[in-house]
């Protein structure tokens, strides 16, 4: 994430501002550490977007995305443009271990 930001022109950054999503432009985020992404992915519970973290759940929500991320609401729907596959063993595992639907 890190090198794309930092590879974005000055127009592209224009655009980025423009449509709201400018506090992404200023995370200083180089890596997630390993042990972080795991224990995120094994807590958090897709069917009812929460998060356990030992003592209580934290419900995960568009606004707390908005509060926490600086990342706006609105009317436009975010689709997805590509699925990864299931030929990366870490995508079927992962797929696997939440139980999701695997192709």
């Amino acid at each position: 994430m890190d090198k794309l930001l930092k590879g974005l022109s000055a127009k592209q950054r224009l655009a980025v501002e423009k449509i709201g999503f400018g506090g992404i432009l200023y995370m200083d985020i180089t890596a997630v550490p390993t042990m972080l992404g795991l224990w995120l992915v094994n807590n958090y519970n897709y069917h009812s977007n929460t998060l356990n973290v030992g003592t209580h759940k934290i419900k995960i929500t568009p606004e707390l995305i908005r509060d926490v991320l600086g990342i706006p609401m609105g009317d436009v729907e975010v689709t997805d443009v590509e699925r990864p596959s299931n030929s990366y063993a870490i995508i079927r595992q992962w797929r696997e271990h939440n139980h999701m639907i695997v192709e």
